[in-house]
């Protein structure tokens, strides 16, 4: 047999019982597709049930209010996958259902070339690709590519020699098979070819290159930032503004906070920020939050804030501890202080 056929038969046998492959509903692999971006399968089965039984269908995604799933999404991180899903729901139900191939896929919001090729190969069996990091590992291995799979032109040649092989009769399996031998078996540093069903065809282990493969620069160092944040409080409320609708945690609610390393330097830039005299007062904690390239160090701060809210730049609201546990997405970075022990 050829390597695909290891791999298909393999992946028949073998495959993990995981909620979205109950059935091969478009909606269910979409929804988990976006939900696995960026994140471990382990840190998604919890929510992305919660999220199926709040919306089943794609027309109750679509009907849904944006706080609502942004609220369901909470924790989850890269909120703009929440945004362009509940987006993308609206222009499903407009055009009267999901498109059916790779390209259509692609013209929705938040599906690149990956998830169509996912969503296509496993929902609609067209012999599509789904390309990502597990994959890369395992071609890279398979092949024995010496070459940075960070580079386009590598993710190029790998698609070229998935094209060759493509069992377009066993798409769904073919694509879902090569995702799981990354996860499970062909895994980082310390590959299981023990356990791999490709091990004969395996031109790395021949070659005992199993764990320098694939090769990759070093990533760039993320960039650190140190923030203050005012907590201000009244009548067992906290004050909140709306971040910019562009650029990190686009649209989410926040505590008011500016890039400064001293609470003396950044009174100015609260003003400027968000247009009212915001005094920090006692330092409450501090914690750190780390993003894909950036890394937070803040100082939670108590604080006052001057009463003409009406020179605020920004949305703002006064909420509760209530609304905030049920109804407002506040992202996980500034849930590391608890404001109620200093009312």
């Amino acid at each position: 047999m050829s390597w695909v056929d290891h791999l298909v038969c393999w992946f028949a046998e073998y495959k993990r019982s995981l909620p979205w492959r109950e059935s091969n509903d478009a909606y269910a692999v979409w929804v988990s597709e976006i939900m696995l971006q960026q994140t471990r399968i382990e840190a998604v089965l919890g929510y992305y049930q919660r999220f199926m039984r709040a919306f089943p269908t794609v027309e109750a995604l679509a009907g849904a209010p944006l706080e609502r799933v942004l609220k369901l999404w909470e924790g989850l991180g890269y909120y703009s996958r929440a945004r362009n899903l509940h987006k993308a729901a609206q222009q499903i139900v407009e055009r009267g259902g999901f498109p059916r191939t790779s390209a259509e896929l692609q013209t929705l919001a938040g599906i690149g070339e990956y998830t169509a090729g996912a969503i296509a190969a496993i929902a609609f069996g067209e012999p599509a690709l789904a390309i990502d990091g597990n994959v890369m590992r395992v071609v890279s291995r398979l092949y024995a590519l010496e070459e940075d799979v960070l580079l386009a032109s590598s993710r190029k040649h790998v698609k070229e020699l998935l094209l060759q092989v493509y069992p377009k009769n066993r798409a769904s399996d073919f694509v879902q098979g090569l995702m799981e031998l990354g996860e499970l078996v062909c895994i980082p540093k310390t590959p299981r070819c023990e356990s791999c069903p490709l091990q004969t065809d395996c031109q790395a282990l021949a070659r005992g290159l199993q764990t320098r493969l694939p090769l990759r620069v070093p990533k760039t160092k993320q960039r650190l930032e140190h923030r203050i944040v005012c907590i201000v409080q009244k009548e067992g409320k906290v004050l909140l503004f709306q971040r910019p609708q562009e650029g990190l945690l686009q649209g989410l609610w926040e505590y008011p906070n500016v890039l400064a390393a001293e609470p003396k330097k950044a009174r100015s830039a609260l003003k400027e920020t968000y247009g009212i005299d915001l005094k920090p007062l006692e330092l409450m904690g501090k914690a750190e939050h780390v993003y894909t390239h950036i890394r937070w160090q803040m100082q939670f701060f108590r604080a006052e804030a001057g009463s003409d809210f009406a020179a605020a730049r920004r949305p703002y609201r006064w909420a509760t501890r209530e609304e905030l546990r049920q109804d407002i997405m506040l992202p996980t970075a500034f849930k590391k202080i608890d404001w109620e022990e200093w009312s």
